[in-house]
């Protein structure tokens, strides 16, 4: 960066400082890293690895952890019993969101994020009741016959050789949710998509890392023109922009003029019933909420439903007795002629105690969306400040020592109503998904989606490790250190390829082996059984 533009910065920032400086309060702030001058903890907060400082802090510093940027104030809460407390019960002044100016640069404000970046005002109170009536447990159930057939197509793409499960899986979860949002399928388009998916989530979750873009703590930085040396968060932004236009645009348009005549009414109308950026359109004047809603639900639900059901096929390549206790359950209760359904979901306890472990075992985003303070709040006896920014930290709270036995192990039974204390333990849906105001939208789309890819994966194939040159299974083995807050919710995906981790084979390439001779004419003619 440009040292006159550090030096302008700092001033800037200084000013700031000082102006926080001369507020006293009567209560003391949480615990936390001492600060610097002027830089307040912006180099005690890391570029990589965030979600594992963040968990060195929880255990010098207790359930909640409070720094400073350039005078911004942070909290992270670290404990279940401080999110359900602060975003739970205290959801009127916790459910603000920081004033993003690199998602206003990279235009994500015009389509809303879909809520995500929305503050807590009438608008986004109104999207919200019309997200709860598209995405609510009773609106879902008009989404299975999508989110059957996806699953079905990812088992029968399993039959052929050679083939890529990281790809199939990505365009199953894809062209679900993108039908879903959409009503229809458009294949042709579904590589632009994705990539364009990929870029926006990435660009908004960089967003969000305190520290990352200087403009964050130095408004006025935003002033400076783009060829400016050290703007380069401006040219950064102008080219997400310019992906999020079309991400937004062009697709919601696209969907608009898909079902005009000659396609028959009724079959216009069979297609449109589901299709949720329609139910937007004929509610409120303006395209935006459909725009906002679809775009959160594509990016967000892509990535972390994909996440999901590839964490479940890496952990149970090492764990074969899960693996067999939960095909035995569903020998047991489906039988082997047909495929389960969600109406299975409530007689399979031991599956749904292994999803559960699946969604606790490292969860697929570490630190999840910011929130922002309203109003001054006091916890526990500390001052959180109005306007501080917080995180929840969420990959620890998945792996509380102190409520968990043995956090670091895959253990489905610990979700089963036998197993003692099992009253006690985190939902980890609850962690995964959010508290409050500010809870996934999307969460029941995602668990019906998730329930259906894993059961009939476990009701048809074995899993298996994949074989290295001498035919053997090696365990895999995945570090999960090193992977910052933004490539934390990417690390199943880092691990898809070998060349970049040397230390393990590729976990998603694994052996999928149909389970019986029956079963191979089971997924052939699945799709004829819908």
């Amino acid at each position: 960066m440009d040292r006159p533009f550090v030096v302008l910065a700092l001033f800037g920032a200084a000013a700031l400082v000082v102006a926080r400086l001369t507020r006293r309060t009567r209560r003391p702030l949480p615990p936390g890293p001492k600060p610097r001058w002027i830089v307040g903890n912006l180099f005690d907060m890391p570029s990589d690895s965030q979600w594992m400082r963040f968990a060195e802090w929880s255990e010098l510093y207790g359930e909640i952890t409070y720094v400073e940027v350039f005078g911004q104030p942070i909290v992270i809460l670290n404990s279940l019993s401080a999110c359900k407390e602060l975003l739970e019960k205290r959801g009127a002044t916790s459910s603000g969101r920081p004033i993003g100016i690199m998602h206003e640069l990279m235009n994500m404000h015009k389509v809303r994020a879909g809520m995500t970046s929305m503050q807590d005002d009438p608008f986004w109170r109104y999207e919200r009741r019309l997200t709860h009536a598209a995405f609510g447990p009773q609106s879902v159930q008009e989404y299975y016959p999508i989110q059957e057939a996806q699953s079905v197509r990812f088992l029968q793409k399993l039959l052929e050789p050679d083939v890529n499960c990281k790809k199939e899986l990505r365009y199953a979860i894809g062209q679900t949710l993108f039908e879903v949002a959409y009503g229809l399928s458009p294949e042709q388009y579904f590589d632009e998509f994705m990539e364009m998916s990929d870029t926006l989530l990435r660009s908004f979750l960089e967003a969000t890392i305190p520290g990352k873009f200087l403009v964050e703590m130095i408004p006025f930085l935003r002033c400076f023109p783009s060829w400016l040396p050290g703007a380069g968060f401006k040219r950064y932004a102008e080219g997400v922009s310019k992906v999020s236009d079309r991400h937004s645009t062009i697709y919601f348009e696209m969907v608009k003029t898909a079902w005009k005549p000659p396609i028959p009414p009724d079959e216009a109308e069979e297609a449109l019933k589901w299709a949720a950026a329609f139910m937007y359109l004929g509610m409120y004047s303006t395209n935006m909420s459909a725009q906002g809603m679809t775009l959160v639900l594509r990016i967000a639900g892509i990535d972390t439903t994909d996440q999901t059901v590839a964490k479940f096929i890496i952990a149970i390549q090492t764990h074969p007795d899960a693996q067999r206790k939960a095909q035995e359950e569903l020998d047991r209760v489906v039988g082997t002629g047909r495929l389960p359904t969600i109406a299975d979901r409530d007689d399979l306890p031991y599956l749904q105690a292994l999803i559960k472990e699946v969604l606790r075992w490292h969860p697929g985003v570490a630190t999840g969306i910011p929130h922002r303070f309203t109003q001054d709040e006091v916890y526990k006896g500390y001052l959180i400040p109005k306007n501080t920014t917080q995180y929840r930290n969420i990959a620890r709270q998945a792996n509380d020592g102190t409520l968990l036995a043995r956090p670091d192990e895959f253990i489905p039974e610990r979700f089963l109503h036998t197993d003692p204390g099992f009253e006690s333990l985190p939902d980890p849906s609850e962690i995964v998904f959010g508290f409050g105001r500010r809870v996934c939208p999307g969460r029941h789309v995602a668990d019906g989606t998730v329930f259906l890819m894993i059961s009939r994966l476990l009701a048809t194939y074995w899993i298996s490790s994949p074989q290295d040159k001498d035919g053997q299974c090696p365990d895999v083995q995945i570090d999960w250190s090193g992977v910052d807050a933004v490539r934390y919710v990417h690390a199943v995906r880092l691990a898809y390829n070998a060349h970049e981790r040397a230390s393990y084979p590729n976990p998603m390439a694994p052996r999928f082996t149909p389970r019986s001779p029956g079963a191979i004419d089971l997924i052939k003619v699945a799709d004829t059984m819908l």
